[in-house]
């Protein structure tokens, strides 16, 4: 039996990264970018009108009132998108409309409100303001070769707005893991069903893919075994072929109908470790084929989620490029219950009150207790101890990736 931190440190040294893929911006949300995305072109690219109005020479309308107006000739126009590069004469305005390139000579764009309207050949102006007011002005906002989103960004829709911004139609990104998750249990029936006597629904499978889709990882198989060896030999062969990370759930401990161990052996997989001093989730085997992570949970949901989340989840997020969850530290509301020789994990909740994060443990700590869940936003945890923790001591959590501080 090894430590978490052993756990971790065996785990990191296999830890894969995806290859990079070309994706169209359509495609992209939810992933990391696999380069740095540099600006091709500066934003604006060209000096423009950023109000409806009429560019004009500052200095032809400088002293504008509604008690003085100044009148002006009105010479084209000048949609947004006109290619058409006019050049402003003194003593004359052109109408352009908002984003329309300004033409030569002029400064300044007077709205449209402050003037007598289009429309007419000649232009009342009732206000000048200052010179040079709004016009973007070409590069303001973003300089050609500068860096516009960084590799290992998370592409949410402010990235996907940004490159199309750009024209930018595509961009190499990590590609998802593919994962596996087997369930295995004679006793388990899926939701919905009918129960015998004996049976319990099926949570894993429902609750490790809804947390695996939650990091983006794609998950091409999920299958629920009885306790037999040989329909987990063949289910993990197949498992291996389509899928970058195998999970399993049940089966992984020393009892006569537990058959993980066994069918992994056959399959060729690399034992690294089957126990680990922790509580929940003492039985948790780790192996490797061929750039592929298994992953061998207790049958238990708290246990095998427990498991998940501390060594699958961030496995999940590094293969696409992203990082591990970072863990945080807060004051316990109320006593820890502490484990004398074995890690130990609770759920619990975390609040910002009185400018500190204030922990409180669940009082359900039972391994099969999953509603344990309900009302949780983040997972306890304290090393081995002969004592519990008392209110008021720190203690580490991790913020559950899906829920935030109260």
């Amino acid at each position: 039996m090894i430590s978490v931190e052993e756990a971790h440190k065996i785990i990191n040294a296999y830890s894969l990264l995806s290859e990079p893929e070309d994706i169209p911006i359509a495609n992209l949300l939810g992933r990391r970018l696999a380069e740095d995305i540099v600006a091709p072109f500066p934003q604006p690219r060209f000096h423009n009108a950023a109000m409806d109005g009429f560019a004009v020479r500052y200095d032809d309308v400088a002293t504008a009132t509604k008690e003085h107006p100044i009148s002006l000739q009105a010479s084209g126009e000048l949609p947004a998108g006109s290619a058409e590069q006019l050049s402003l004469a003194a003593g004359k305005c052109i109408p352009i409309m908002t984003g329309a390139k300004m033409p030569d000579g002029a400064d300044t764009v007077v709205k449209v409100e402050e003037t007598s309207g289009f429309g007419a050949s000649e232009i009342s102006f009732y206000s000048a303001g200052k010179k040079g007011r709004n016009i973007r002005l070409a590069g303001e906002e973003i300089q050609s070769g500068d860096c516009l989103i960084r590799k290992g960004t998370l592409v949410t829709p402010a990235e996907i707005g940004t490159l199309a911004t750009f024209g930018i139609h595509q961009a190499k990104a990590f590609r998802k893991p593919k994962l596996a998750i087997i369930a295995s249990g004679s006793e388990l029936r899926e939701p919905g069903e009918t129960l015998g006597d004996g049976e319990i629904y099926n949570s894993n499978l429902p609750l490790l893919s809804s947390a695996a889709r939650f990091s983006g990882a794609e998950v091409v198989m999920t299958k629920t075994l009885r306790d037999a060896e040989h329909e987990m030999t063949d289910a993990l062969g197949s498992a291996i072929l389509q899928a970058d990370i195998v999970v399993t759930t049940g089966g992984v401990s020393e009892g006569a109908y537990d058959f993980v161990r066994t069918a992994m052996e056959k399959r060729g997989v690399e034992a690294h470790f089957a126990k680990v001093a922790q509580k929940p989730g003492m039985p948790f085997y780790f192996g490797t084929k061929s750039r592929r992570l298994l992953f061998g949970l207790p049958g238990n949901p708290v246990s095998a989620f427990m498991n998940f989340m501390e060594y699958v989840y961030p496995e999940l997020l590094k293969f696409a490029g992203g990082e591990a969850p970072i863990k945080s530290q807060g004051v316990l509301q109320a006593p820890f219950k502490c484990e004398k020789k074995k890690h130990r994990f609770l759920f619990g909740t975390v609040r910002f009150e009185a400018g500190e994060l204030r922990c409180t443990p669940t009082g359900k700590t039972g391994s099969h207790m999953l509603t344990a869940m309900l009302g949780a936003n983040a997972i306890l945890e304290a090393p081995a101890n002969d004592a519990p923790l008392p209110a008021g001591e720190k203690i580490i959590f991790s913020l559950l990736p899906w829920a935030q501080i109260f």
